[in-house]
Formats: C-alpha cells, structure tokens, sequence
C-alpha cells in the first residue's frame, strides 16, 4: 500500500523504489491530481499503480 485515506506510506515507496514523482506520475494517469484524492493506492505486480480515489 503506497497511499491509504490522502496519507503516503514512505517506507513503502522505498521497499518498491518509487520516487515521489513516479507516484505523482501514477496518479495522474489515473486522472488524479492530489494526493489527498486518494483513499487507496497500491503497487501491482507488473510495476502499475493501482488508485481508487475518494468518493464525494
């Protein structure tokens, strides 16, 4: 779990090796543009970032 209700899990970044702007990167192409729009983002296993935005 990278992201979980607008908070960004670090630690979980740097096990993945994901850079701040590869997250940033991820959310845009999920057609988000905060993280603070996110209530859930994973890492896949192919290397996609998978974002379930908030509701509302």
């Amino acid at each position: 779990m990278l992201i979980r209700d607008g908070k960004v899990f670090r630690k979980a970044m740097l096990r993945h090796g994901i850079s701040e702007q590869d997250l940033m990167e991820g959310l845009r192409m999920e057609q988000v543009d905060k993280i603070g729009d996110v209530a859930l983002a994973t890492m896949e296993r192919g290397g996609k970032i998978s974002v379930v935005p908030k509701e509302g």
